[in-house]
């Protein structure tokens, strides 16, 4: 993703992700190890303990259940893939969040949620 995308995400010690008016829950058993607003990259990055779909359950769960629905989902590695990528869109906000199992029974994960002023100006 050669223009990869700008996040504006803010994470508080509860575990709730800030970005703009709206929050982002995270699921209840993820740990946030790394926040870093304001680099334009990816903004919070944790890790969850399952395997890789059970961590995709969960995220998709905790997303559904706050009015998120699954835009876009890319795995990679085959049918037990080791990494997923998937966009959420809730009204004009949008979310990726990147999903790997770095070792078994544990999963990482980033997320970031888009600047639409960013994807407005390249006309998209």
């Amino acid at each position: 993703m050669k223009n990869a995308v700008a996040f504006l995400v803010f994470v508080s010690a509860s575990g709730l992700v800030w970005a703009g008016p709206g929050e982002i829950g995270l699921p209840p058993l993820a740990r946030v190890v790394d926040r870093d607003p304001g680099t334009g990259r990816w903004q919070v990055t944790g890790s969850l303990p399952g395997a890789l779909p059970v961590a995709r359950r969960d995220f998709g769960l905790s997303l559904h259940r706050q009015g998120w629905s699954m835009a876009t989902k890319t795995v990679m590695g085959g049918p037990g893939a080791a990494m997923s990528l998937t966009v959420w869109v809730k009204g004009e906000r949008r979310l990726l969040l990147m999903l790997w199992e770095n070792e078994p029974g544990k999963t990482r994960f980033s997320l970031g949620e888009e600047d639409g002023k960013k994807r407005k100006r390249k006309g998209k």
